[in-house]
């Protein structure tokens, strides 16, 4: 019994121990074809995330797992090929760029193109392993930004989109070198790294800053042009507003700059404007603003003074500089300067009103005699608001007939006979009323509107005497007033020469009155268009002859038919020896060139009888008749053929 029972124990243990080895045989059976290949295939991925794409699985297993082996073998390959297409791609784009490249590891470069090179002028050996940050000179916005991305150790992407700076680099020849820069954080093999590009903008910045100096500053002198004087004044006016002291505008006209240019030539003039920009320069102080404004008209802005004094010093001493004598090819010019001068606040809020201001302030020292200055006043704002009142309605009065044209008779002295007529413009404005023409001609000379309105005043003689021709009245020659602006207009003579033929007008009937000051501005112009005008039949007059600067040596020169003696004259001709010898000797000089004299402003018997007894020809003035509307002088004319009629009768 007992050993039945160590039987059955033996058995078991044996049959048990027998399927232990067994278990553990199949437990090893398992590891080896199943649990080793995938340990195996979990270490081959790790390196391959790992960056190795050059590592392959052993194949050691059939069926699927040797399969999967396979195919990951396959896949690493794939992206193997596509990592070394990648690789060449960036290299082409890295070495081909049109900007400069920069890869950045912990602020150094470890890597940049070709254009990274030549931007700095460094071979790449002087630049690896240099902080990029240290040739930075400055950005115009975010340098302190820049600088901290630049030189990160693990550089973040702070925003959503990249950041352009504008920034100057020194190169390895020390010198500023104008670039775009744009940094981008980047990963490379789990390698925190800075992608920057930075564009080469030297040449746009100075394209830039040249077209920046077009727009602000005059071509000819170099100083800032009016946009650039208008924001210095303002600037200035803001600095004076917290400082609570003024500032100092004048405005600046150049006395007889245009006789120079128009007899020297635009050459000289442009040489003229340089030596006047100079001299202004050195009167003024550093922080003051001298400009041009256009032509011959300069702008000067006086900083944080504190009284109108100071603003008069300086006006003081822009007169002396102007005038001292300029030195142009060999010939001493003299020139003045008319000055306006404002004071801000005082005498405007704004930058527009002072300029305006100080404009109708150099205009008052124009016509107070120039190359002096005036300060503006509360009248010389009403004067110059009615003034652009004027000019607004000038440039309306043609359109409208608003002007006329009047006659004042000349008589042959010997004979008290109608000679002829002098046509006087009238202007009749249903807002400004019966404008004088001594208020309103200066502002169309001004302007430019003479021109128009002198072509229209002679357009309206002809037709008048056109209409007489045909009623059959008396056939008077008329003189027509012409502007200096009118007859440096191109075109002057060929436009006259249109006008009196549309109203088939013999030029005979015309006589075209010029004044002295014509002359003086350019003598060889001048002497070209009145020897065209001589040779078309038209009859010449010198107006105002002896008010200004009369030379013989013109009168024999320029193709004159007659003198006109100017009415200052005529009015002390009987109680101012002096105004008697002047007219005596007119009329001497006319009689001798063989010219008519003619005598304004004749108001008096004793005028006329005194001119009579010194030899003029011609008189006109109140004593024989006011200047007459055109239905009035028709009837004067009407009178003048009957009184003929009835001479020639009897």
């Amino acid at each position: 019994m007992m050993q039945h029972q160590r039987d059955v124990i033996f058995t078991g243990v044996a049959i048990a121990t027998f399927l232990l080895i067994a278990t553990l045989l199949i437990a090893r059976y398992i590891a080896r074809g199943i649990t080793y290949p995938i340990t195996h295939l979990t270490h081959a991925v790790n390196n391959i995330s790992d960056g190795r794409l050059d590592y392959r699985v052993g194949v050691r297993s059939g069926g699927e797992l040797g399969a999967l082996e396979a195919g990951i073998n396959a896949m690493v390959s794939s992206l193997e090929e596509a990592e070394k297409e990648n690789q060449q791609r960036y290299q082409t784009l890295f070495n081909f760029s049109g900007d400069a490249v920069f890869l950045l590891f912990e602020g150094q470069i470890v890597d940049c193109n070709a254009q990274a090179l030549r931007l700095f002028g460094l071979g790449y050996g002087e630049l690896a392993g240099q902080q990029l940050s240290t040739f930075l000179q400055s950005a115009e916005e975010g340098e302190e930004e820049l600088r901290k991305l630049l030189d990160q150790k693990s550089p973040q992407c702070v925003h959503d989109d990249v950041d352009m700076y504008e920034v100057v680099f020194l190169n390895g020849y020390k010198e500023a070198v104008d670039a775009e820069v744009c940094a981008v954080p980047t990963e490379i093999y789990k390698q925190k790294h800075l992608l920057v590009l930075a564009r080469d903008i030297t040449e746009r910045k100075k394209a830039q800053q040249k077209l920046e100096r077009q727009a602000n500053y005059d071509a000819v002198t170099g100083l800032p042009n009016r946009i650039l004087a208008q924001d210095r004044l303002m600037q200035a006016m803001k600095s004076a507003r917290r400082k609570e002291v003024s500032v100092g505008v004048m405005f600046i006209d150049i006395d007889r700059f245009k006789n120079v240019n128009d007899t020297m030539g635009h050459a000289v003039g442009d040489l003229l404007l340089i030596e006047i920009a100079q001299r202004l320069r050195k009167v003024v102080r550093d922080v003051d603003t001298v400009a041009r404004l256009g032509g011959d008209e300069f702008l000067i802005v006086l900083k944080e003074i504190s009284a109108a004094d100071d603003a008069e010093q300086v006006a003081k001493k822009v007169i002396g500089a102007m005038n001292e004598a300029f030195v142009l090819e060999g010939k001493e010019v003299y020139l003045g300067a008319s000055i306006g001068i404002t004071l801000f606040p005082q005498d405007g809020d704004d930058h527009h009103e002072l300029l305006r201001n100080s404009d109708a302030a150099m205009y008052k020292s124009k016509n107070e005699g120039r190359n002096t200055y005036r300060f503006f006043t509360s009248d010389i704002g009403s004067q110059a608001s009615y003034y652009m009142e004027m000019e607004t309605h000038l440039r309306r009065v043609i359109a409208r007939g608003e002007l006329s044209v009047h006659y004042q008779p000349q008589i042959d002295i010997a004979s008290n006979k109608m000679v002829g007529a002098e046509a006087l413009l009238r202007w009749n404005s249903p807002v400004l009323g019966e404008v004088d023409v001594e208020r309103f001609i200066p502002v169309a000379e001004d302007t430019g509107l003479i021109v128009e309105i002198g072509a229209w005043v002679l357009a309206r003689v002809c037709e008048d005497l056109t209409e007489w021709q045909m009623r059959g009245l008396p056939q008077v020659r008329v003189a027509v007033n012409i502007s200096t602006r009118q007859l440096k207009e191109q075109g002057f003579v060929d436009q006259v020469k249109a006008i009196v033929a549309k109203h088939h007008i013999a030029p005979d009937s015309l006589e075209l009155e010029i004044t002295e000051s014509l002359l003086l501005e350019n003598a060889a112009m001048s002497a070209h268009i009145l020897e065209q005008l001589k040779r078309l039949g038209f009859r010449l007059s010198l107006d105002d002859f002896g008010v200004g600067y009369s030379s013989l040596s013109y009168l024999k020169r320029y193709p004159f038919d007659a003198l006109k003696i100017d009415r200052s004259f005529i009015r002390d001709i009987n109680h101012d020896p002096d105004a008697a010898a002047l007219s005596s000797a007119i009329v001497a000089i006319g009689d001798s060139l063989g010219m008519d004299v003619v005598g304004e402003g004749v108001e008096e018997q004793a005028h006329l009888d005194m001119l009579s007894k010194q030899g003029a020809t011609i008189a006109q003035g109140f004593l024989i008749s006011r200047p007459l509307e055109k239905s009035v002088f028709e009837a004067y004319l009407l009178e003048a053929k009957v009184e003929e009629e009835a001479l020639a009768e009897a």
